[in-house]
């Protein structure tokens, strides 16, 4: 087993400098670029593992950050959902290998404080900081909050009074920018159908501000579910009544889920391409490019990088676990289109459905 003191003797160092480098705790002591450089490369030549037991009880730290994920524990998850679990894993461990960290996650129901079940690696304390993703209640983000962990939130889906930064996806700048666009397509008017919750809320203030702000002749509407989530049977009513108001929306904007249910509404069939309203899509992603039903179109997508959300979210609480004087901050990344066949006039001539741009349109 290669220990500090096989590096340091190997490299002409003292097993000091070599813990120093390798627990990325340089600070403490001076030590030059190329020689910092040069003990982690002998430590890979030479296979080092380090303990992390022992690590801990040298820095305090289980150089581990905990993952807790929206959802009830015992329920199926579908294969969107569980891409977008690898999708979290995979960011944290971009962010958090080559500084050493590790990441534990858990599946809880953070809707409700009565079937909350704290998972283990909280009560251990064998995390050392907290990423939030989905929506959580007031109550439960108080009590993790108190327990001392530095929390982060992947998202905006939470009560604002919980004074957590959130770093998320800029789903606010992508729908202005489907505004902008629509605008100078020459359409009349956009529709925007969320479910409930605080996230949805803030999306649909601002944009609607944004609308009446810069293009007061497009009618831009919006509606949020009663649900925290997508009810199948409540958006295809939702559908049914904006077909009996006699003028449909010419650009509807939703989530993935409630794409069919409004088209079964509008139309009384799932709609493989629109008939009277075209359709731009959120979508989490890992899941864009598909199709509905093997001969289906592709629906225009807002694709949100959750990877890339989550490895920034992850290193900002690396920094603040390293360095505590650096601040966790709010921080959003921006989304991009996925050109489909359902909003062909928002894209320029000659777009195919395969392309991608990224955009970042700040409410102004």
């Amino acid at each position: 087993m290669v220990t500090l003191k096989d590096i340091a003797k190997k490299v002409g160092v003292s097993a000091t400098i070599v813990s120093h480098v390798l627990n990325h705790r340089t600070g403490r002591t001076r030590v030059s670029e190329a020689r910092r450089e040069e003990i982690l490369r002998t430590a890979q030549e030479l296979g080092y593992v380090p303990h992390r037991s022992a690590r801990s009880l040298v820095t305090r730290h289980n150089r581990t950050i905990g993952i807790l994920i929206n959802r009830p524990r015992y329920e199926s998850l579908t294969t969107a959902e569980r891409s977008l679990i690898f999708d979290l894993l995979d960011g944290a461990s971009a962010a958090g290998d080559p500084m050493g960290y590790r990441s534990l996650h858990s599946l809880v129901d953070l809707r409700n404080e009565v079937v909350y079940e704290q998972p283990s690696f909280i009560s251990d304390r064998s995390v050392d900081a907290l990423l939030i993703y989905g929506y959580i209640h007031r109550n439960i983000a108080r009590k993790l909050k108190g327990q001392g962990f530095p929390c982060l939130h992947i998202g905006t889906n939470f009560d604002p009074e919980i004074d957590i930064p959130c770093v998320h996806a800029d789903m606010i700048g992508a729908a202005c920018e489907v505004i902008r666009r629509a605008a100078a397509a020459g359409l009349s008017s956009i529709h925007l159908y969320q479910p409930r919750g605080p996230g949805p809320e803030e999306i649909e203030r601002e944009t609607l501000s944004y609308a009446a702000k810069h293009y007061p002749a497009l009618k831009v509407t919006a509606t949020r579910s009663s649900s925290l989530y997508t009810d199948f049977n409540e958006a295809v009513e939702h559908g049914r009544a904006l077909a009996q108001s006699g003028a449909p929306p010419k650009l509807i904007l939703c989530n993935m889920n409630s794409y069919q249910p409004l088209t079964l509404g509008l139309y009384g069939r799932c709609a493989n391409q629109p008939e009277h309203s075209e359709f731009i899509v959120f979508i989490k992603e890992g899941n864009q490019d598909q199709r509905l039903g093997q001969d289906a179109h592709f629906v225009s997508q807002i694709v949100l990088p959750i990877r890339d959300v989550c490895a920034e979210a992850s290193r900002q609480l690396i920094s603040h676990l390293e360095s505590p004087d650096s601040k966790l901050s709010p921080q959003s990344l921006p989304c991009s289109f996925f050109a489909g066949e359902t909003a062909p006039s928002i894209f320029p001539p000659g777009n195919s459905r395969t392309s991608i741009c990224a955009y970042h349109s700040p409410v102004s």
